[in-house]
């Protein structure tokens, strides 16, 4: 561990303007904060007291089971009890704390009041060397999906030679996907990048401005997937925004952009090994 790990506490890099909700509120009202604000996670209070906490992957696996968010109090969902450390946490300990418990959030309680909140992504920018990506748990793409703004597929294409997966849980968490596009980024900003976990499976998403790209990964999520994803979406919107608006639905007239993003993927080196 670099010594400025071990030396700075948590209370120097921690987000002190923190997000909360009402623990009264639906699910579905905690998804829009979430989606208005553009944050992914929400602290839960029961009066002054922070008894949880709701993050974008809790709204898309309850979609994934069918609950209806709009009657669902986020007592039902939300994580709790909600592990914390002081201000003055070492950054060391807060990282080995996120590690063990598989956990990319910790609040910062001084005495009984929150102050902030810091998340795995604030310890990786103070780290002073910068970890290569030959050195990072290695990647698997195994799924990519080209989705309108209306949730419906345009384009899909499925690795070959993939690992095995739950089919049921791809098939399960595209479906959370669609109506998570539909119902909570609607009002989302064009150019929102996006990740959820659910499992061993990472789904990465990019919102243009009438199309979501979707990649579907295990492992480390390589730091170039996001211009990555930037250039595709920009791309396919410049070469077929009207066509996209005017898509009928028709699967067998998607052919085009299965051969453009195919194309467009393919001129990342790693992606196309990866993808084809």
């Amino acid at each position: 561990m670099p010594q400025r790990v071990r030396t700075v506490t948590v209370d120097g890099i921690m987000t002190r303007e923190v997000l909360t909700a009402s623990i009264d509120l639906t699910l579905r009202d905690v998804g829009r904060i979430m989606g208005e604000r553009d944050i992914s996670s929400v602290i839960i209070m029961s009066g002054t007291a922070p008894v949880g906490m709701i993050t974008q992957t809790d709204v898309m696996r309850a979609l994934a089971k069918d609950i209806d968010l709009a009657i669902t109090p986020v007592r039902d969902v939300m994580s709790s009890p909600l592990m914390f450390v002081g201000p003055g946490t070492k950054l060391d300990r807060a990282s080995e704390i996120m590690s063990r418990l598989r956990i990319k959030r910790l609040p910062i309680m001084d005495m009984d009041r929150l102050v902030g909140i810091v998340t795995d992504h604030d310890i990786m920018k103070v780290l002073p060397d910068i970890v290569r990506m030959e050195d990072c748990e290695p990647f698997d793409m195994s799924q990519v999906f080209l989705i309108r703004d209306d949730g419906k597929v345009l384009f899909h294409h499925k690795k070959k030679d993939q690992k095995l997966l739950d089919e049921d849980l791809v098939g399960g968490m595209l479906a959370a996907l669609e109506h998570f596009i539909k119902h909570v980024m609607v009002d989302v900003e064009p150019g929102k990048f996006d990740t959820f976990n659910y499992g061993n499976l990472t789904i990465t998403l990019r919102k243009g401005k009438h199309i979501y790209l979707a990649i579907f990964l295990t492992g480390e999520v390589p730091d170039e997937i996001c211009s990555v994803m930037d250039r595709v979406v920009e791309d396919v919107e410049r070469e077929f925004e009207e066509y996209i608006r005017r898509w009928d639905g028709d699967s067998f007239k998607t052919g085009r952009f299965h051969d453009y993003v195919t194309k467009e993927l393919n001129k990342d080196e790693r992606f196309a090994k990866e993808l084809f």
